[in-house]
């Protein structure tokens, strides 16, 4: 499963930490949630690298660079998507 949160929701993570309630489902309780459908990624991830597993500062580091490496082969400044 992957899952994209808002910052806004820290507090309400928080929260759930310290009342020991790690379960994912309790969060989706707590804040408004939406499934997001793969098909509806492709337009703008085809090849749907943004739901790859990263565990790793590595795997993060890598994951930057395939995406630095993807928008600067379509021409697309980075940083705009970082609003």
């Amino acid at each position: 499963m992957a899952a994209v949160y808002r910052t806004g929701i820290v507090d309400k993570v928080n929260e759930l930490l310290a009342n020991n309630r790690l379960r994912p489902v309790f969060l989706f309780e707590t804040v408004s949630t939406r499934i997001v459908e793969a098909k509806e990624l492709v337009d703008i991830d085809p090849s749907l690298l943004s739901l790859r597993n990263l565990n790793t500062p590595s795997d993060y580091e890598e994951a930057v660079k395939q995406f630095t490496d993807e928008m600067e082969k379509r021409k697309i400044d980075p940083s705009r998507n970082s609003q």
